[in-house]
């Protein structure tokens, strides 16, 4: 199989994870996870038929309906960010051609990492506006171990830390980032750290406390590129 085949197919299985984190479909919602499947599997014929002229396979006739149905059992559990994620699925659900599908998987594997960051910011910001005081100490990285297994598959993260409760840091989603924090009375850094894509090359996104004539502000730094 080609690398290019290899890439565009594992996208394609990321997005349906990703895009598996928002609300759970149901009538009111029309139905999302069945349309915005049935408006990627363009690219996933694509990708399909050149398997196939390659490996004279044909794709399994449910395919379409077993990826409907993970999407839909993906969205009855807690997962993280929810509101993050239903952007990207009315990405999916807005995106007029192939280029605009790709850019909304891009932003689907990374939206992790911000929902988390997002997390940490706004529970430091309270905690300085309750206390004059960002909360103070280091934690992480969590997970401890690197994310990536196989480019897909994450790791569910102990935050038992006293530090992680107190920022209010509870996922139970497997992560792929790991991320950690150390802040004192004034100012904080947090990151998330990850290699989506199992090439020995990370991606880091920082968020960054401080007060700013006398209120705390959070700034966040994005990478340059997307994994």
């Amino acid at each position: 199989m080609r690398r290019r085949d290899l890439a565009v197919t594992a996208a394609l299985v990321a997005l349906v994870s990703a895009l598996a984190a928002g609300p759970a479909c149901s009538k009111e919602s029309g139905d999302d996870c069945e349309r915005a499947v049935r408006k990627m599997s363009r690219l996933k014929e694509k990708a399909a038929e050149r398997r196939r002229k390659q490996r004279a396979e044909a794709p399994p006739a449910d395919e379409f309906q077993r990826e409907v149905a993970k999407c839909r059992e993906l969205l009855q559990a807690r997962r993280i960010g929810a509101k993050a994620h239903r952007v990207s699925l009315d990405c999916v659900l807005a995106a007029s051609d192939d280029g605009a599908l790709l850019d909304c998987m891009r932003r689907g594997r990374t939206s992790e990492a911000e929902v988390v960051l997002a997390r940490i910011g706004e529970r430091a910001v309270a905690q300085h506006q309750r206390n004059a005081a960002f909360p103070s100490g280091t934690v992480g990285p969590t997970p401890p171990e690197a994310s990536c297994r196989g480019g897909m598959e994450g790791v569910v993260p102990d935050w038992s830390a006293p530090l992680w409760q107190t920022l209010g840091v509870d996922f139970i989603d497997p992560l792929q980032f790991q991320f950690t924090y150390t802040g004192t009375a004034d100012g904080f850094v947090a990151t998330a750290e990850g290699d989506l894509d199992c090439d020995g090359a990370t991606i880091t996104y920082t968020l960054t406390g401080k007060v700013v004539r006398g209120k705390p502000e959070t700034t966040l730094e994005r990478p340059m590129r997307v994994d």
